[in-house]
């Protein structure tokens, strides 16, 4: 599957029953977003403080593409680490990534995450993936940790200040 946005709201459609939040009229604080994800709203808010205070990462609530919701992006220096989508009792984690740096971890991480690699969407140019992490356990935040730290290792401010808690 190619990285178009047609094939990954088709993937979206068939492996999501969350619902997402589609109102393009309304701007949305990112509480507001943290308190649609009910339960997973708490992961949300200790990622949001790893990302800010670890990685040094910027925040936008945005509506980026049009078609699939309000999502939280995280970003450094311009360039862009992940995307947030906040669902009615979960969030998905929407990142590319290069396929070697993933081969690299991926015996490091949980089934949930496997999962999601293994059932990623390869883009176009063969080197890398989408990777679409739906995130409803504490735990799996540990598998975002390595994954972002895998990608971005000299982002990180503070390398004792990796674990999340």
């Amino acid at each position: 599957m190619d990285y178009s946005t047609n094939n990954f709201n088709e993937w979206i459609n068939k492996n999501t029953p969350y619902e997402r939040m589609m109102n393009r009229q309304e701007k949305l604080a990112f509480e507001e977003l943290v308190h649609y994800c009910g339960v997973s709203g708490g992961i949300l808010k200790k990622l949001n403080k790893y990302m800010i205070n670890v990685y040094r990462a910027e925040m936008a609530v945005c509506f980026p593409y049009g078609t699939e919701g309000w999502c939280v992006r995280y970003s450094r220096k311009g360039k862009r680490i992940f995307d947030i989508f906040p669902e009615n009792g979960a969030f998905t984690l929407n990142m590319r990534i290069s396929n070697a740096v993933m081969e690299i971890i991926y015996s490091e991480l949980s089934g949930g995450a496997k999962y999601a690699w293994d059932n990623r969407l390869c883009c176009q140019n063969g080197h890398e993936s989408r990777i679409l992490f739906r995130v409803f356990d504490m735990g799996h935040l540990q598998d975002i940790q390595k994954i972002i730290f895998a990608k971005f290792p000299g982002y990180m401010k503070n390398k004792r200040a990796m674990k999340l808690s």
